[in-house]
Formats: C-alpha cells, sequence, structure tokens
C-alpha cells in the first residue's frame, strides 16, 4: 500500500491552465490538493503526461502560485454517482516553495 506525499485537501479555488501551444488559458476548479499535485476540474482534459503551466488562488492566500505540472490522469467523462467530476490529476513539476508552503498551511487544519 503506498503512502501519500501529503495529505489530500478538498477545495474549490479557480485556477487556469495552459499548455506551451495554446493561446489563451483554459479556466478550471481545483478540487483536490496536496503538496504534490492537484485535481482540475474541467471538460478539457487533456492527456496524461503533457505538461502545462497552472495559476491557482488558494483558499486564505492573497497570491496567485504559478507552476509547471504534469497530467497523470484524465477523465473526460465520468459515471454518474462515482462522486467525481470531468477534469485531470497533475503533479506539480518543480514548483515554487511558496506554493508547497501554502498547500502545507491548508493541510495542517
Amino acid at each position: 500500500m503506498s503512502e501519500r506525499a501529503s495529505r489530500r485537501v478538498r477545495v474549490l479555488c479557480p485556477a487556469h491552465f495552459r499548455t506551451e501551444q495554446a493561446e489563451q488559458p483554459s479556466f478550471a476548479t481545483v478540487v483536490v490538493v496536496n503538496e504534490r499535485g492537484l485535481y482540475l476540474a474541467t471538460p478539457q482534459t487533456l492527456s496524461p503526461g503533457r505538461e502545462i503551466e497552472i495559476s491557482v488562488s488558494l483558499p486564505g492566500e492573497s497570491a496567485t502560485f504559478r507552476s509547471k505540472a504534469r497530467v497523470v490522469d484524465a477523465f473526460p467523462t465520468t459515471p454518474v454517482g462515482s462522486g467525481r467530476v470531468p477534469g485531470m490529476g497533475c503533479e506539480f513539476v518543480q514548483p515554487p516553495t511558496e506554493l508547497v508552503n501554502a498547500i502545507h498551511n491548508l493541510t495542517q487544519f
């Protein structure tokens, strides 16, 4: 059984993501976050392995945080009653210390 690097926290906060090729960012909602990554609720999912740039505003923080991330799971559709929303799971790629610290603060409650 694998052990998580940090506790998952359910949140609802705005985010934008874009690929290197995209001219305009896409809107998403962060629904789960931990120090290693997050789940973006969005109908505009990307294939696993794609790298994106994320901008996220976390609860209780005045700053908007930016980080590179890699898509690890994509769920363009979800079964009714599954409790999951369409979106994608992403892992941070060398996230800034300020972002990791802000997420760490969220997981302490």
